[in-house]
């Protein structure tokens, strides 16, 4: 069961690396990292490793560790549901035009109810 949080709310929500895991073993060997949050895809919520237009810029707490957080009010804009997250890694590749994209994972994290009054 996930963890239940309201409209209305900050949610705070970290990534970890993890150096057993080929796809995600250091987060400073990608040129940059997206994360995605949404509920549906009417409101997204847009993370970058980066500093990055159109993109909230995430904060490293450690070698292995980064952060971000869904504000009160987009989490107000939020359509109620399990809020997907999703990670893009972006590693340059000499054979491809603009790099190389791989989204290492998609999973729920939350579920997002209406705010209680």
């Amino acid at each position: 069961m996930l963890a239940i949080r309201y409209q209305g709310e900050d949610i705070y929500f970290g990534i970890q690396s993890d150096p057993d895991d080929v796809n995600f073993q250091n987060i400073t060997a990608y040129n940059n990292i997206h994360v995605l949050l949404y509920t549906d895809t009417s409101y997204i919520c847009k993370y970058s490793y980066q500093p990055e237009s159109g993109y909230t810029t995430l904060t490293q707490e450690a070698a292995n560790l980064m952060s971000g957080y869904i504000t009160s009010a987009q989490s107000k804009a939020m359509n109620p549901g399990n809020i997907t997250m999703e990670i893009r890694l972006y590693k340059a590749n000499s054979n491809l035009s603009g790099g190389n994209e791989n989204i290492i994972g998609i999973t729920e994290v939350y579920t997002l109810r209406p705010a209680i009054v």
